[in-house]
Order: structure tokens, then C-alpha cells, then sequence
């Protein structure tokens, strides 16, 4: 015969629960487990290839002063073309832009159209600025080099030439690669900025 039913609290839980309900875990714990443990590995491999590729020269190492001339020379460049722009687009006026530019520039078909819209609605900025800034410069060849700046638009008001408000604009920054070249004639010149 069966065994006398327990009595308490002992048969409540028994007549609760029945016998085959075994509490199994079903992975959910060891599952979080191996997706923290994938994430850990991803962002710890991140953090190790920005590490590796980050250009490092010991603290004593000799600086090339050809080198380090070229670099000042481009950089000048950079903050010049950027001080032109912001005047071809303040006075609409797109000849400055073949001063600062490469012929082939996909940046200078982008601000003489800017500009050309800007006339064909009788609009003016009043108040822009470009400001950069220069944050590491490096050359692909001796006849083309690469800048990484800071480039940005600061709040400037887009009015009519009467000087009835469109609209203020807000400025905004934003890192961007730029690509100089050297023309024998002209000197530095922008062929294109893109953002990384």
C-alpha cells in the first residue's frame, strides 16, 4: 500500500507541486553567459585595433625637418583655401573657388552650385564662418598629402538681399578627410573633403 499523506506545510507543497516538475535550467543563464563573454571579446578587439593602428613614434625619435616644413606648409594651405571659401560663399562669388580648388574637385561643383542657387534666389549668408582645425596631417606621396580637421559652419543667418530673414542656421563641426594636392603652378589645392 501507499505510504499515509503527509500532514503540514511538507503536504501542501507536495500536493502543490507534483513529482515529475524538476526545476531544469533551460540554457538561459549559460546563453547570457557566452553572449557577455562575445561582446567582451568585440569590444576588447575594437579597443586593441585602434591601439594598433594609432601611429606611434618614441619620445626621442628624430623629426624630419623637411618633413615637418611640408606638414606647416600644408596645414597653411588647408586654414587659407578655408578662409577663401568662406569669402566666395559670403559674397557669392564662385571665381575665388578656381584659386583653391583642383579643376576636378567634386567639392567645387558642390559650392559653385550653392553659390549659383544662392544669386538665382537673391539669398546672402551674413555672419558665416568656416573655422578648422588641423588634427593630424600626413603625406600619400610628395605631390599629395592628407589632413584630418575639425571642419565646421558656425550660426550664421540666411537672409534676402533686402535683409528680410530666411532663416538662422546653426552651426555645426564635423571631422573630415582632406585631400590636398600640389599644382607646380598654383601650390596646394583642395581636391576633396569627406567625412571618415
Amino acid at each position: 500500500m501507499g505510504s499515509a499523506p503527509e500532514r503540514g506545510v511538507a503536504g501542501l507543497i507536495r500536493t502543490q507541486r507534483p513529482a515529475h516538475a524538476i526545476r531544469r535550467d533551460t540554457g538561459g543563464t549559460v546563453g547570457l553567459f557566452f553572449v557577455g563573454l562575445v561582446l567582451l571579446l568585440l569590444f576588447s578587439g575594437a579597443a586593441a585595433g585602434v591601439m594598433a593602428t594609432r601611429a606611434t613614434r618614441p619620445a626621442n625619435a628624430p623629426v624630419d625637418p623637411a618633413l615637418a616644413r611640408e606638414r606647416a606648409a600644408v596645414t597653411d594651405s588647408l586654414l587659407k583655401i578655408m578662409a577663401v571659401r568662406e569669402q566666395a560663399l559670403s559674397q557669392r562669388n564662385m571665381r575665388l573657388l578656381n584659386n583653391i580648388y583642383t579643376p576636378d574637385s567634386p567639392q567645387l561643383s558642390k559650392d559653385r552650385t550653392e553659390i549659383r542657387t544662392l544669386r538665382d534666389k537673391h539669398e546672402l549668408w551674413k555672419g558665416l564662418q568656416l573655422p578648422v582645425q588641423v588634427l593630424k596631417a600626413a603625406p600619400a606621396n610628395s605631390r599629395r598629402w592628407t589632413v584630418v580637421a575639425l571642419l565646421g559652419r558656425s550660426d550664421a543667418r540666411l537672409q534676402l538681399e533686402s535683409g528680410e530673414l530666411i532663416r538662422d542656421v546653426e552651426g555645426n563641426r564635423q571631422v573630415y578627410w582632406c585631400t590636398l594636392i600640389k599644382d607646380p603652378a598654383k601650390g596646394w589645392l583642395l581636391y576633396k573633403f569627406v567625412p571618415p
